[in-house]
Formats: structure tokens, sequence, C-alpha cells
């Protein structure tokens, strides 16, 4: 929503330019202190400068909202790719791990899922690269793999 505000302003000021530009063609804001006849106020050159900063800045948000907009649909698409190939119980494991931001002990998931089930289910999602485990303090800690950090 706030990509076609910006668009909108970005037209507005591009427009505002265009109008700009024909009064300085007519002579209308051009400055009557000198007899040279090419010279502007100051204000004029302000208010154009002005106006081309706000269209830039404006088209430039527009610009990347919309490459944020692709990336995010991209992501959700990946999203939805992972969890198709995913079992049931490995849906719910990997929901549970991306609630705790990625991280989590082994043993964490081994009193939710008990022992076995969660050394399983961890080797099933290591197999399928999209968790990594470390040993920290004698402890395995759950890492979910890099590229899959987008969906947190």
């Amino acid at each position: 929503m706030q990509s076609k505000y910006s668009f909108i302003i970005s037209i507005i000021s591009f427009i505002s330019i265009i109008i700009f530009f024909i009064f300085l063609e007519k002579d209308y804001l051009s400055g009557k202190d000198c007899t040279c006849s090419n010279v502007i106020s100051q204000n004029t050159f302000f208010i154009f400068i002005l106006l081309i900063i706000i269209f830039s800045i404006s088209l430039f948000y527009y610009l990347h909202s919309l490459s944020l907009t692709k990336k995010n649909k991209i992501i959700f698409s990946n999203q939805n790719t992972i969890y198709s190939i995913l079992s049931f119980e490995e849906k719910s494991f990997l929901s549970y791990i991306i609630e705790k931001n990625g991280r989590i002990e082994q043993l964490v998931l081994a009193k939710k899922y008990g022992k076995i089930k969660a050394h399983r289910l961890i080797k099933k999602l290591k197999e399928k690269n999209i968790v990594l485990v470390k040993k920290e303090n004698n402890k395995n800690i759950i890492f979910l793999n890099k590229e899959l950090e987008l969906l947190m």
C-alpha cells in the first residue's frame, strides 16, 4: 500500500517538474531584478531542486518496494515447496524450530517429542539439508540451515 502512495507522489512530482519547466520557458518564473533574460530567482531554483529530490526519493522507494515484494513472493513459494516435501511431523518439528528463532537444543526437542522421535526427525531433516547439528558444551544444538533462515 505504501508503494502505491510513493508511486502517486513520484507521478505528481514528475508532473510538477514538467509544469515548472513550461513556466520557466514562458518566463513566468524568471528573475525580474536583472535585465538578463536567462536568470532565474533563487527561490525558483530551490523549488526545482526540491521537486527533483521528491521525485527521486519516491521513485527509488517505489522501485525498492517492488523488489521487496518480489523477494517475499519467492520466499513464500520456496517455503511452500519445502513444506510440501515434508511429512506432517517434520513440518511441525520445523515450525517449532522456526518459533525458537532457528536455534534450539536437542534436549528441548527430546522433551517435547520424545528422545527417539526427536533423534529420527533431526536425522531426516539433516539428510534433507534443512537443519545443522553442532556440539556446544556437551549439548547438541539444532540450527536452521543458513539458506532457510529467511523463513523466520
